[in-house]
Formats: structure tokens, C-alpha cells, sequence
């Protein structure tokens, strides 16, 4: 699980100007802690942990899918842009297959 992306973060942050650096620690360790667990053993834990999720998601930052959203979509449009196509070269052969 990769932490919230710094941009994300600071848009959060402009977003919900209550939100702390430490709410989207939290919910990234929750996030990174979840992903852990085994769901066949560990199901009381995992719904503590969605319970805390959800409620730091509903208090402090309702619209994260949305901003995570919209950066990525941002971002693949920029890779789109400057990514260079593909080159391929062919050169033909002057002698046959087995170098006749």
C-alpha cells in the first residue's frame, strides 16, 4: 500500500482546513494494516479497523475518492502527453537466414 501522495495530501489538506497531517497518517496505516490481516482469522480486527476508516473518511476528509480521482486522472493525462511513442527499427538482412 503506497502512502497518500503528497499532492493528494496537500489537496486534502486546501479541501478540509481541519484535516491534520496525522488523520492521513492514520488512515494510511489503518489502510496498510488492513491489507495485512487474514480475513478468516482476523475478522473482528478488520472491522474495527473499516469502523475507524470509515469514520475518519466521514468526519475529516468525505471527498478523498474523489480528489484521489481526479489527481490520477490528471496524472495519466500528463503521461500520456510526454511519453514518447515507441520506435521500432527494422534493417533488412543482406544474406540469407543461415548466411548464404
Amino acid at each position: 500500500m503506497q502512502p497518500t501522495h503528497p499532492t493528494v495530501r496537500e489537496e486534502l489538506k486546501r479541501a478540509y482546513p481541519g484535516l491534520t497531517d496525522a488523520d492521513i497518517d492514520r488512515y494510511d496505516a489503518l489502510t496498510s494494516l488492513r491489507v495485512t490481516l487474514d480475513p478468516a482469522r482476523s475478522a473482528a480486527e478488520i472491522r474495527r479497523i473499516d469502523a475507524e476508516r470509515d469514520e475518519l473518511l466521514r468526519t475529516k476528509m468525505p471527498c478523498l475518492g474523489q480528489i484521489e480521482n481526479q489527481f490520477f486522472a490528471r496524472m495519466r493525462e500528463a503521461h500520456r502527453r510526454t511519453r514518447t511513442p515507441s520506435r521500432i527499427e527494422i534493417v533488412p538482412q543482406t544474406k540469407g537466414p543461415r548466411g548464404t
